[in-house]
């Protein structure tokens, strides 16, 4: 009798977090996503806007700017809030079949430019587009109270999960010296894990 031994078969792990079907409801919805629920306090009211906010926010922090080990390096890099809050308004992700790449033909251009949720504008000869996301008033105090405490409390809960993969529990020489994130330098992590090597962060 043969014995046929079968592979096990190997799963397939999930890729990071882009936000792309949020971008698709959005492309659905024909509008922005109006944050209607910000009347104080650290989060929106409404269960769906706080979730999708936080969401958008805590991609932004993985994927666009560098971990600095404090907050108040961060407050201080100015640009880092404004590039969150231009995020949190447009994405420059496409929009199924209706644009293929960031250049679009100028026949579409009449098209787009009559929807309220897609930014059209002209530069270097090309007609491009963004994708309005959110819609907020970022000049009100309420506004800019709930996104810095998204954007702290994400920095903060980021920077935790990445001490507990490359730096805790770790031997010495086992940690890596060269960034392992391409925004990044490798000097701004260097500035990490010393910052984590300090006695006084230990615990």
């Amino acid at each position: 009798m043969l014995n046929f031994v079968v592979a096990p078969r190997s799963r397939k792990t999930r890729g990071p977090t882009v936000g792309k079907m949020f971008v698709a409801k959005l492309a659905g919805m024909e509008s922005r996503f109006r944050l209607s629920s910000i009347v104080g306090g650290r989060r929106p009211l409404d269960p769906e806007e706080s979730c999708k906010l936080a969401s958008d926010v805590g991609i932004f922090v993985r994927n666009e700017i560098p971990i600095f080990p404090t907050w108040k390096e961060h407050v201080d890099t100015s640009a880092h809030f404004e590039k969150l809050v231009h995020r949190l308004h447009v994405s420059h992700l496409s929009l199924g079949n209706v644009i293929t790449h960031t250049s679009i033909p100028h026949w579409h251009v009449p098209f787009l430019l009559a929807c309220c949720w897609i930014y059209v504008y002209h530069t270097n000869g090309l007609y491009c587009c963004e994708q309005l996301r959110f819609e907020f008033d970022e000049d009100q105090e309420e506004v800019k109270h709930v996104l810095n405490s998204l954007f702290s409390d994400c920095l903060r809960q980021y920077r935790s999960r990445l001490k507990k993969k490359y730096f805790t529990g770790k031997i010495t020489g086992s940690v890596p010296t060269i960034s392992p994130f391409k925004q990044m330098t490798d000097k701004q992590w260097g500035d990490l894990v010393k910052h984590w090597s300090d006695p006084k962060n230990m615990v």
